[in-house]
């Protein structure tokens, strides 16, 4: 006589596996990544299934008044650059096994310490000031482009990050049409594109 049994056992088996899958995407919310997952769960229960290709998607979100602070050191100092924004589009954007994450940013100023330094005992330093009508930060690089941007270079008390500029002179101002500010071997690296600028010594460190 043949047994049954071990056929029987196998069915139910698969068909309670099954339930299981409907069970856990009914009582929980849906995402991609449960989409994802349960395609996955689906193919491991059924051989005869093909893994499914991930579906490129991108996602995007706004934000008013976003502020970014980045620290980083040059020789024994330890400056700062901060970045602000009045409008902002943070954009995720993934594509096969790459992922990209982007912000573009609209009426933007950013400050960047170049030197901590004392004179006659007081605390002084050198820092750039740029305003842009729009720039793109890439969070995987640390890297900032800045279109139509104004560039001012200023020497002023303290160590301190200064913001408010508006009672100094700088030593140097100008316009690019493009500038790329990013961290490369732990350095900053600062890069102008058709830089035009004007001199004032009276202003200069």
């Amino acid at each position: 006589m043949r047994l049954l049994f071990p056929a029987a056992t196998f069915g139910c088996a698969s068909v309670l596996l099954m339930l299981v899958i409907w069970a856990y995407f009914s009582l929980f919310s849906y995402s991609e990544k449960d989409n994802q997952r349960y395609h996955a769960l689906v193919a491991a229960a059924d051989p005869s299934i093909k893994p499914v290709t991930p579906i490129p998607y991108k996602t995007t979100q706004q934000h008013r008044q976003a502020c970014k602070e980045i620290w980083f050191t040059q020789g024994s100092e330890r400056l700062q650059l901060r970045i602000r924004s009045e409008d902002s589009e943070l954009i995720l954007d993934h594509c096969d096994d790459s992922m990209e994450i982007a912000e573009k940013m609209q009426g933007v100023t950013c400050v960047m310490q170049e030197e901590l330094y004392y004179s006659d005992g007081k605390p002084m330093q050198v820092f750039r000031y740029l305003q842009a009508d729009e720039a793109v930060y890439h969070y995987q690089t640390n890297k900032l482009v800045a279109k139509r941007a104004t560039i001012s270079r200023f020497s002023a008390l303290g160590h301190h990050l200064i913001e408010d500029v508006s009672r100094l002179r700088p030593s140097i101002t100008g316009t690019a049409s493009e500038v790329e500010f990013f961290m490369e071997g732990g350095n900053p690296h600062f890069k102008a594109t058709k830089f035009k600028a004007s001199l004032d010594t009276q202003g200069a460190k």
